[in-house]
């Protein structure tokens, strides 16, 4: 896909302000992080939209306009090819209810059930906690031949939507899915945040469906 906001119908933005790079940021505070699994690092964006894990050899772009802030982990570089077909996009929008006529997290139900119209849909979620739910669709875009996975919160308290979604060609999902597992199930929404100390050792092989330390970070089991 062409790198762009995914808020297709009511946030439609140009990209401007663009930062773009394929190293890791050492600004995360790795010793308040559980250890990357091997093959991946922790990558904190710049602009706020969050932490997220960057397989080795991935790449990384920033984008900001308007309130709205991007982050792409794409498998093509987005600088030399112009779009990628496999990668991971999170989009943060904040003071959202001064531009829209609706709260973030009614919005983020309102978005999958809008989304889903596009294509065929293999599977659809709410996980639940004490964190905003998080909204999950995943999608069969036939005439793309590609699959693409959202994950749909708004933080009412905030006002800040955020939408994360992965999307690979659909005869590569499998393969490209399981790298992708990890960046889905764990990723913070919240720069310079200190994880309490027993995460220090957390395992990536067996997780709670959902936890939240202050609100910030989330595990989500992606399947």
């Amino acid at each position: 896909m062409r790198y762009k906001f995914l808020i297709i119908t009511l946030l439609a933005a140009c990209l401007v302000n663009c930062k773009s790079t394929t190293e890791s940021n050492n600004d995360v505070r790795q010793l308040s992080l559980p250890e990357a699994p091997v093959g991946y690092v922790w990558y904190e964006a710049k602009n706020g939209a969050g932490t997220f894990l960057q397989p080795h050899g991935w790449h990384l772009k920033e984008e900001v306009k308007e309130g709205v802030s991007a982050l792409f982990i794409s498998k093509e570089n987005i600088e030399t090819t112009g779009r990628y077909l496999t990668g991971l996009s999170i989009n943060k929008i904040e003071s959202f209810s001064k531009t829209q006529n609706s709260q973030p997290n009614s919005y983020a139900k309102q978005f999958v059930s809008e989304i889903k119209k596009s294509g065929e849909v293999i599977k659809q979620t709410v996980v639940k906690g004490n964190f905003p739910d998080m909204n999950i669709v995943r999608i069969n875009l036939n005439e793309k031949n590609a699959i693409v996975h959202y994950i749909s919160i708004g933080d009412d308290k905030k006002d800040i939507f955020y939408l994360i979604s992965f999307e690979a060609p659909e005869q590569d999902w499998s393969t490209e899915f399981e790298t992708t597992k990890p960046m889905l199930n764990f990723f913070i929404l919240q720069s310079n945040v200190k994880v309490k100390s027993e995460l220090k050792t957390f395992s990536f092989d067996r997780m709670p469906l959902y936890f939240s330390a202050k609100q910030t970070l989330l595990i989500y089991c992606a399947e």
